[in-house]
């Protein structure tokens, strides 16, 4: 009915009006507003409810003015027009919507000459607190070529609680042709007697002829207007025998549904049956004729123009729903839902639709499963069917006439491999004479047994796959890495013997000996997580090296630099010569160099890469330790070191 966003309304009223609303106190409001998910103008009375919600009580008038923004050339326009009780349309309303296009012809004299074409749509409706009751009329006109000519023509027609009852003719005005609706309703909304349809079918202007008892479709006739040749005919005899069945008293399980629905009349009739084909356009001419009149009630019509409430209606049978049935219907649902989530997870696996080709057995899966969800979505609307109260009013001999397209003895599945059309024949068995529901009912349960199996079969299949691919994916970054590493070690360009000598034995004992035992180790491993856990600790040996080079690579040359450090130069008043001499002899010499020679030799002889690290530490911290010490006074640490002493007194003569 209308949309009234309360808090930015709240606000506003408060900006425009200068007193504070009170229970039952009518104001006035005036301002934009947003009606129908229309965003115009409204004048109307309203007061604030105890909740404080805004209730519209009084008359009411909205009002739309769009110009297109593109080039200005087309007006849209909407007026409605009634009255309100507590927020209830009440009396009679008019709507009118205006589309008007100009087109520019010409400029003579400083005059604008244009053209004009427009189309006009007027309802005027009668409600009575918000329920559709009253006479209504409704009607479309086109304007151009400086004439008014009617677009659509309704008599004036009744509804009464919401349904429409009586009479109804409808006329829409094609270029040369007119199509028709003309028909009876009774007082409760429901088709009655003789029904006509005109309109054009492709190119032949059709009309149609329908019988209703009481809701009960007893035929259809659809005739080749200009030729007059019978284009269907379909008679409901069995519609026609059962009613006179009922009427005669003669059934007993069988009666008339309280229920009424919408312009489909159906016993149990699938989409496709001659009993279904036969009404479909006229009900969609009549369900668009009906949506355009309803276009202002949003519970009649949502915001995507569909018809969501009829009023008119049809009527269907009732038939018991057995104990069978009943236990059928409680296991449908879940045996369908656990089907369901099993077929579209597959269907959709991207593991398998890329590896599909590797595998006879995994290109089968990938087309049964693409083959199952299509099947799904025919079998998904009767299964709604079955399970929710709609199965009352359907006939089941009916609905399995023509046999059901899923449920198969066998069904054979191509696909390709290997560069051929290759085929599997999927079996199914039933029970002789069992129910719709069973039948239903065994097929899923086949079908997810049928699934199970074969997804089990996927996801072992695909795990070893996935667990081939990861290891082959490792196993080429190994050596990828190996690779680069190699190269790094090997163009190394070092500054002297010893430093070649360190690098060497580095890269035999790293780099290739151990490297190769834990190669070794890996391929001597049988599981994916053991080998996927050795090969990640192959690849750290690897990046760790890589990660220690520039240290490696800088021991000789700060130790040379140290070196250079401990000399001064001396003058030799004899000879008349400057010479450079050893300072600190014995904390560079004894001490220091001792030592460094002692943790180089040690990092040659390591076999374990997790170690080189702690080696280069000690190395570094020795370093930085003589750099520290050049310019102090060392002559208590030179006392304690002697000539000859251990490693162990040195690191604690330096503080190491």
């Amino acid at each position: 009915m209308f949309r009234l966003l309360k808090a930015s309304l709240s606000l506003f009223f408060i900006l425009v009006i200068s007193h504070h609303l009170t229970a039952q106190q009518r104001d006035r409001y005036e301002g934009e507003y947003t009606y129908n998910n229309e965003d115009g103008t409204a004048v109307f009375s309203f007061y604030e409810g105890r909740d404080g919600e805004i209730i519209i009580d009084g008359s009411f008038n909205f009002s739309k003015r769009t110009i297109d923004t593109v080039d200005r050339t087309v007006l849209n326009k909407l007026n409605v027009i009634g009255r309100y009780i507590e927020n209830q349309k009440d009396g009679v309303w008019r709507y009118d919507n205006e589309t008007h296009r100009v087109e520019l012809r010409d400029v003579v004299d400083f005059e604008v000459i244009t053209d004009l074409e427009s189309e006009d749509y007027e309802l005027t409706a009668e409600y009575q607190k918000g329920i559709l009751q009253g006479t209504w009329q409704y009607r479309e006109n086109k304007f151009e070529r400086n004439r008014i000519e009617p677009l659509f023509r309704s008599e004036p027609f009744t509804f009464q609680n919401n349904k429409i009852v009586g009479n109804i003719s409808f006329e829409q005005f094609g270029d040369y042709l007119s199509y028709n609706i003309n028909g009876r309703l009774n007082n409760q909304g429901v088709m009655v007697g003789e029904w006509e349809f005109t309109y054009m079918e492709d190119t032949v202007y059709v009309r149609e002829t329908r019988r209703y008892e009481d809701g009960f479709l007893l035929g259809i006739r659809r005739t080749n207007i200009d030729t007059r040749e019978v284009i269907q005919e379909v008679i409901y005899y069995d519609i026609i025998n059962r009613l006179d069945r009922i009427n005669q008293g003669e059934e007993t399980e069988i009666g008339i549904a309280e229920e009424r629905f919408g312009l489909e009349f159906s016993d149990g009739y699938r989409e496709g049956f001659q009993e279904m084909q036969g009404q479909a356009l006229g009900n969609e001419f009549l369900r668009h004729v009906l949506s355009r009149i309803l276009q202002y009630d949003e519970g009649f019509v949502n915001e995507d123009g569909e018809l969501i409430q009829y009023p008119i209606h049809t009527r269907r049978f009732e038939y018991p729903v057995s104990k069978e049935d009943r236990n059928n219907i409680g296991e449908i649902g879940e045996v369908f839902e656990n089907l369901r989530e099993e077929i579209e997870g597959f269907s959709t696996m991207n593991a398998l639709a890329i590896n599909r080709f590797r595998d006879d057995s995994l290109a089968f899966a990938y087309e049964y499963y693409q083959r199952r969800d299509s099947t799904l979505n025919q079998l998904e609307p009767i299964v709604e069917m079955l399970t929710s109260d709609q199965i009352r009013f359907i006939n089941q001999e009916n609905f399995t006439r023509e046999g059901l397209p899923f449920l198969l003895e066998s069904d054979t599945i191509r696909y390709d491999y290997s560069e051929e059309v290759r085929e599997k024949v999927v079996e199914y068995s039933y029970e002789e004479d069992a129910s719709l529901t069973s039948r239903v009912l065994s097929y899923i349960q086949q079908e997810l047994e049928k699934s199970s199996q074969i997804g089990g079969y996927i996801t072992s299949e695909l795990e070893v796959l996935e667990q081939t691919d990861d290891l082959a994916t490792l196993e080429a970054r190994i050596l990828e890495r190996k690779a680069e590493v190699d190269s790094i070690y090997l163009n190394h360009e070092a500054i002297s013997d010893r430093d070649l000598q360190m690098f060497e034995s580095v890269y035999s004992n790293i780099l290739q000996s151990e490297f190769n035992r834990m190669s070794q180790s890996y391929s001597e491993l049988d599981t994916y997580l053991d080998r996927m856990q050795k090969g990640e600790v192959i690849l750290d040996l690897i990046n760790e090296m890589q990660e220690q080079f520039d240290r490696l690579a800088a021991v000789y040359p700060t130790i040379a630099d140290i070196d250079e450090l401990y000399q001064e130069e001396t003058f030799n008043p004899f000879t008349y010569t400057r010479y450079n001499v050893r300072a600190k002899e014995r904390l560079f010499d004894n001490g220091g160099m001792v030592l460094f020679i002692h943790y180089v030799r040690q990092l040659e002889q390591e076999e374990d890469y997790t170690q080189i690290k702690s080696h280069l530490d000690n190395i570094e911290r020795l370093q930085e330790r003589l750099i520290e010490l050049r310019d102090q006074d060392t002559r208590r640490i030179e006392r304690r070191l002697g000539r000859r002493t251990s490693i162990n007194r040195i690191e604690a003569a330096l503080d190491l």
